[in-house]
């Protein structure tokens, strides 16, 4: 089946680009893994994914009968599940699209048509790992082994570590023979070569100039977005000359900052991170659509680095903290995003919660090429090949054998195996009588609708701050007084909240005083943790 064909009728385009086009024919002639690398917005998820909605068209299953679509985060999977979903429902007899996280658990055994998942799910679900999964450990791993695997913007965990734990999977899938694609806008080439040291990728890359024509005037500042006066000079000047703007830091307090500042100034910005409730969160994504997005009516945005994928937005002024180079293209992509011009200004910024050496390679190259162009894809990917990520071969190693080891006990569960060095929890913003009485009603969407997600860093950093209920001094330091958390009752076969007496746990849920929750500006601590 022709690519033009597809592409008119599941995503209403008149034609696919040329490197689509390829993708195209590389999937339905498939002959070995892919490594697609495309600018942001150039429409990476339908080149992957129309050879596949293209065998229903045909009636015919060459590659796989089932996708699964595997992203860094929650956020990134509801919208791309969206997306998915529209294509779908174009074919004469429409797909059952699920996503499965943490937070929205609609298919743990992977057995939709199309799955859209994180690492973290994807990994805990071949391992038999998954509290979802109950008596049926192994349906996951046989979904995984006749599906076609989409691993995409793969570049953002930055972590030598989850780079480990994803190398070990292709190298998994690579030896099964699963068809799989790794889809990226800027990994560097040195975690690439990492990758094919154990997997012979093909390598399909945009080398056309893709989407509206596009200009953004770069600005360098040496000193930080946030001062002990408020919002930088330079900042306030250009930020009261446009009409779309996108603000950007590194960390969550210092957004929730410029949050209030604004506010105080007379503004109305819309404030998003990742410590709101699913509800909150959800509701946030289309307050920004309706500003930015493409038939937006203008308006202030500020956020942390949530909004450097998966949001289809655009801003004629950017106002971002430095950061590694990868995500800065990310950010900077969201500049103009939909033609004209735009202006970006950089500003300083300290290391936390990005490796010192990152941020130093990132600025070290801005200041080394003064007429860098973040509109031109092709200037891009050199500034993303500044950024020395690799995957730990120890780390890989070990990774492998935990995961070969998986499937031949499978009388056992494989507990140690974690996709990232750090853990997370669940916070529920609730009372104890309200959350006594949510669980009494048996209510799983509110219960959700309700949950934040922390990583265990920051969560003992907000727990010291009194965000999990009243803090005392003891021998261990200052730890709440009564830390409540969601239990389960193995013989009532129900939650039930209960005093957790061994304090903050990792995949743990714990009760979060609603007077440290806001709906504005999420989870307010004093922690200084990013995201």
């Amino acid at each position: 089946m022709q690519a033009a064909r597809v592409y008119a009728t599941l995503f209403g385009l008149e034609r696919p680009y040329e490197y689509q086009a390829r993708c195209f024919e590389a999937i339905a002639d498939w002959q070995g893994p892919l490594f697609v690398r495309a600018p942001c917005g150039a429409g990476k998820t339908e080149a992957v994914a129309a050879p596949f909605f293209a065998q229903f068209l045909e009636n015919s299953f060459p590659l796989a009968a089932r996708l699964i679509y595997v992203l860094p985060t929650q956020a990134l999977c509801n919208q791309l599940a969206s997306r998915l979903g529209a294509a779908a429902s174009k074919l004469a007899h429409p797909l059952v699209v699920d996503v499965h996280h943490g937070a929205h658990p609609e298919d743990a055994f992977f057995l939709a048509d199309v799955v859209v998942t994180t690492l973290d799910q994807f990994v805990y679900g071949y391992v038999r790992q998954s509290a979802h999964l109950g008596r049926h450990l192994d349906l996951p791993a046989g979904s995984i082994a006749t599906a076609f695997v989409v691993f995409d913007e793969a570049h953002l965990y930055q972590s030598a570590y989850t780079f480990s734990i994803l190398r070990a999977v292709l190298e998994l899938l690579f030896a099964a023979r699963v068809p799989f694609a790794v889809v990226t806008a800027t990994m560097p080439c040195s975690l690439l070569s990492d990758f094919c040291q154990t997997v012979k990728l093909r390598e399909i890359e945009c080398l056309e100039d893709v989407g509206p024509e596009r200009a953004v005037q770069l600005q360098l500042e040496e000193r930080p977005l946030l001062g002990s006066g408020g919002l930088n000079d330079v900042a306030l000047t250009a930020l009261r000359e446009a009409q779309r703007t996108l603000i950007v830091t590194n960390r969550v307090r210092d957004a929730q900052t410029i949050y209030e500042a604004l506010c105080g100034l007379g503004f109305a910005p819309t404030l998003v991170h990742s410590r709101f409730t699913v509800a909150d969160r959800k509701r946030k994504e289309e307050e920004i659509e309706e500003k930015l997005g493409r038939n937006g009516q203008g308006g202030i945005v500020v956020s942390t680095q949530v909004c450097e994928a998966g949001l289809n937005i655009s801003c004629d002024l950017l106002l971002t903290d430095l950061a590694p180079a990868d995500s800065l293209i990310q950010r900077l992509g969201r500049c103009a995003r939909f033609g004209g011009q735009g202006r970006a200004i950089v500003f300083s910024a300290s290391p936390g919660p990005y490796e010192e050496e990152h941020l130093a390679a990132t600025q070290r190259w801005l200041a080394e090429h003064p007429e860098f162009n973040p509109a031109e894809y092709a200037q891009t990917l050199p500034l993303a090949d500044a950024m020395s990520y690799r995957a730990d071969d120890v780390a890989a190693r070990d990774s492998l054998i935990d995961l070969y080891e998986a499937t031949l006990y499978a009388e056992e569960r494989a507990r140690n195996l974690s996709v990232r060095e750090g853990k997370y929890l669940f916070g529920l913003v609730a009372t104890p009588e309200q959350a006594r009485e949510l669980l009494e009603r048996g209510d799983e969407e509110e219960f959700r609708q309700r949950l934040v997600s922390l990583d265990y860093a920051t969560a003992q950093s907000l727990a010291r701050a009194g965000v999990f209920g009243p803090v005392q001094q003891g021998k261990s330091g200052v730890r709440p007084k009564k830390l409540l958390a969601i239990s389960w009752n193995k013989k009532q076969r129900r939650r039930e909240v209960d005093e957790a007496r061994a304090g903050l746990l990792p995949l743990g849920t714990y009760l979060i005083d609603p007077e440290h929750y806001d709906s504005e500006k999420g989870v307010i601590g004093d922690d200084h943790a990013g995201a």
